[in-house]
C-alpha cells in the first residue's frame, strides 16, 4: 500500500518531508526477522528513493532533517 503512495507525488513529498513516517521502514522492517517483512520494506525504499527523481535530490541533501535523522543514523551503525 505504501509504495502505491509513492506514486503520488504530493505523498511522496510528505512522506520525505516527516521522517518519522518512513523511520520504522530503515530501523525496523527492514531488519526483521521474517522475510516477507524485511523484503517489501526494501522494496519500499528502493521505491522510495527511485521513483521521483527529482523530489529524491532535495530530499537526501545533507542540511536537510531526513537525511541526519534516518539515513546517517541508521547506516552509520555498520
Amino acid at each position: 500500500m505504501l509504495r502505491q503512495c509513492i506514486a503520488v507525488r504530493c505523498i511522496h513529498q510528505l512522506l520525505f518531508s516527516k521522517p518519522s513516517l518512513i523511520e520504522p521502514l530503515f530501523t525496523s522492517y527492514a531488519f526483521d526477522s521474517n522475510f516477507d517483512v524485511s523484503s517489501d520494506a526494501l522494496q519500499s525504499i528502493h521505491d522510495l528513493l527511485t521513483k521521483n527523481k527529482q523530489l529524491v535530490s532535495v530530499a537526501l541533501n545533507p542540511k536537510l532533517p531526513l537525511y541526519s535523522q534516518v539515513l546517517l543514523l541508521r547506516f552509520c551503525h555498520f
